[in-house]
């Protein structure tokens, strides 16, 4: 069987179908595991476990946030616990790959997809950088928003979308256990703007939009222009940027093929977070091509119990996640300024941090939703 995509829900699926003593290809059409970087590289605690990735890492600990409102308002809250780490990323996903290829996966980079044809029995992987004709019973597409076999299968799903510009600078941090996060219609239409620090010197940068007119570069550049005084000594070492798309996909299968990761929609609407919900995923896509496999059974009825397998398991999230998201995207500036005055008290700070669950935010953003509806 082959995987297309070599991010970390492909080689976390590639891995656990390896390990069963399975042949598994994985076609990347990067030149290397964990580049280019294009996450914010935020996880919950629970994450590294179900990555099965070692704390070496985790290059800081998050313990709360700092909210910025449309006038530069700010909404703190810092506790005890740990409820997000910042991590090497490429170096995530280069655990992963190893576990992939320790459990016995091939990987082939430098390899780009461009096709898919049926042929009896299997699909035949049509590529203009590898020599050798691919053919496959099993097709796992875990390569990313603008999945090649999505499209060749007929499994695209339309849905939001993201744009986002981000950069690792060097920028000093007085509090390194708090993210930022910037809020404003006309600083981030749509979405929001973030800085995660990484030690007191280094830090991630980044921000998006969901207005088609607006690029996530000018939104990057007005964040600075609008803070000066936060990142007068900001200098970018690493540019990178993406998109991300939001939905819920009602199908992310077909005969011989299943989606996994962003592939799927398979990420947190109100943050755009892929690993976790991915990561839950991998794990349900890679039980069922075993079964497929043991049983030489390839149909869309058999495949269609990945489907029923991780809805159950990160389903919910995601549908309340949406309504969430349409809620909060149509929050005007204005409404924005006062939800922050409003929870800018003892008592809903601390709700917030006790309730705050980085792989499950709906559950609290309902909560909060449904609050603010009445203001």
């Amino acid at each position: 069987m082959a995987v297309i995509g070599g991010g970390p829900a492909g080689y976390a699926v590639a891995r656990d179908i390896a390990a069963e003593k399975r042949r598994v290809l994985v076609l990347e059409e990067h030149e290397q595991a964990g580049e280019p970087l294009q996450c914010s590289g935020l996880v919950s605690p629970h994450t590294l476990e179900l990555a099965g990735v070692s704390s070496r890492v985790v290059l800081n600990h998050l313990k709360g946030a700092t909210v910025y409102a449309p006038s530069g308002n700010t909404l703190e809250f810092k506790g005890n616990r740990t409820l997000a780490m910042a991590i090497d990323r490429p170096a995530f996903e280069q655990e992963l790959y190893r576990q992939a290829i320790e459990a016995g996966a091939e990987v082939s980079f430098a390899t780009r997809i461009t096709g898919l044809e049926d042929i009896p029995g299997a699909l035949k992987i049509i590529s203009d950088s590898h020599k050798n004709t691919i053919s496959a019973r099993l097709v796992i597409g875990a390569d990313g928003a603008n999945s090649v076999v999505a499209r060749c299968r007929g499994l695209v799903l339309p849905g939001e979308i993201i744009t986002m510009y981000a950069a690792e600078v060097c920028l000093p941090s007085r509090e390194t256990e708090l993210a930022e996060i910037y809020l404003g219609n006309r600083l981030a239409p749509g979405w929001f703007g973030w800085v995660i620090p990484l030690d007191r010197n280094h830090a991630r940068i980044g921000i998006g939009t969901a207005r088609k007119s607006t690029s996530a570069l000018s939104c990057f550049q007005l964040l600075l222009k609008t803070y000066p005084e936060r990142f007068k000594e900001i200098k970018i070492i690493k540019p990178t940027g993406g998109i991300v798309v939001l939905g819920f996909h009602s199908q992310a299968y077909g005969p011989h093929v299943m989606l996994v990761g962003d592939a799927a929609r398979q990420n947190k609407p109100l943050s755009g977070g892929g690993l976790h919900p991915g990561l839950k995923a991998a794990r349900c896509c890679a039980r069922v091509a075993l079964q497929a496999l043991a049983e030489g059974d390839f149909s869309e009825t058999m495949l269609s119990r990945y489907q029923a397998m991780w809805e159950k398991e990160i389903g919910h999230e995601i549908k309340h996640g949406l309504k969430n998201r349409n809620f909060f995207a149509g929050l005007s500036d204005s409404r924005m300024e006062l939800i922050i005055r409003f929870l800018n008290r003892p008592f809903w700070k601390s709700l917030i941090l006790n309730q705050a669950n980085l792989d499950y935010p709906a559950r609290l953003a309902g909560k909060l939703a449904t609050l603010v509806s009445r203001l």
